[in-house]
C-alpha cells in the first residue's frame, strides 16, 4: 500500500478523483532543485538555468509514503492530525508506468544519505535520478515517488509561475481512508459523500490517540451508519 497525507482544506482530492503531480521547484525540499554534477572530474553545485526549467516544465512529482501512522507526517502534512490519508493498491496500472524503453517502472523508493551522491550528465533518466535521492533527515517519511510527464495530464490550472497538473485518480485504486484524529465532523461528513458520489469500495479508519503508547490507534467505520 502507498499512502497520501492529505490536509483537511485538500478534500477536493477525494470529491474530484484529481491529484496534483508537482514541479521539483514547489516541493519543500530545496535541494530538490540543486543537483550536483560531475564533469571532466570537476564538481558543479550550480545546476543550470536550462536544465531545470526543462525538468519543471515536463516532469510531475507525486509523493507518497509506505508508512500510514506517522505522527510526524500526520503534523506536518495533514494539518496537525485536522487532515486524512488516502490509501492505494500500488499495484495498479496508475503507479505502474512506462518508461520510453517500454520498460514497466514500478513506484521508486527514495534513498537518503548524509553526502550528496553527484551524477553524470550522460547518466540515463538523470531528471529522476536527481528527484530520487534526500538527506537523511527525511528518512522518516519513507518516501515513495510516481513520475508522470505534463504532457498526459487530465486538467491544467493556472498557477502564477508553476501550473497546477492534475491526474485523474482511478476510484478502484482508493482501498482505504484514514481520517486523523482531531478531524472536524465536516470532514468526516466530505469524506463519505465523496464515498457514495464515486460509489468507492474502500474501508475508513477513524484515528484515535493511544491511552497507552505515544501512537496512533485506527478504528474501521461502518459506512452504513454515517
Amino acid at each position: 500500500m502507498l499512502y497520501k497525507y492529505l490536509s483537511e482544506d485538500r478534500c477536493d482530492v477525494l470529491e474530484n478523483l484529481k491529484i496534483r503531480f508537482s514541479q521539483p521547484a514547489v516541493l519543500n525540499d530545496p535541494f530538490e532543485a540543486y543537483p550536483v554534477f560531475h564533469t571532466n572530474e570537476l564538481t558543479i553545485s550550480e545546476t543550470s538555468e536550462e536544465f531545470m526549467a526543462e525538468v519543471n516544465q515536463k516532469v510531475g512529482v507525486l509523493s507518497l509514503s509506505r508508512n500510514y501512522k506517522n505522527l510526524l507526517m500526520w503534523s506536518h502534512y495533514a494539518s496537525n492530525h485536522r487532515g486524512y490519508v488516502l490509501g492505494f493498491d500500488e499495484s495498479h496500472d496508475f503507479f505502474q508506468l512506462i518508461n520510453e524503453e517500454n520498460e514497466i517502472m514500478s513506484p521508486n523508493k527514495i534513498t537518503y544519505s548524509s553526502m550528496r551522491n553527484g551524477m553524470k550528465q550522460e547518466l540515463k533518466d538523470i531528471q529522476k535520478k536527481f528527484l530520487l535521492e534526500k538527506s537523511i533527515d527525511w528518512a522518516y517519511e519513507e518516501e515513495i515517488r510516481i513520475f508522470k510527464h505534463f504532457e498526459y495530464a487530465d486538467e491544467i490550472k493556472d498557477n502564477r509561475e508553476y501550473p497546477i497538473y492534475l491526474f485523474n485518480v482511478p476510484r478502484e485504486s482508493i482501498k482505504c481512508i484514514y481520517i486523523g484524529a482531531n478531524a472536524q465532523s465536516s470532514l468526516k461528513q466530505n469524506i463519505f459523500s465523496a464515498i457514495r458520489r464515486h460509489r468507492l469500495n474502500t474501508d475508513v479508519f477513524q484515528n484515535k490517540l493511544s491511552q497507552i503508547h505515544y501512537e496512533i490507534d485506527s478504528v474501521l467505520i461502518n459506512r452504513e451508519n454515517q
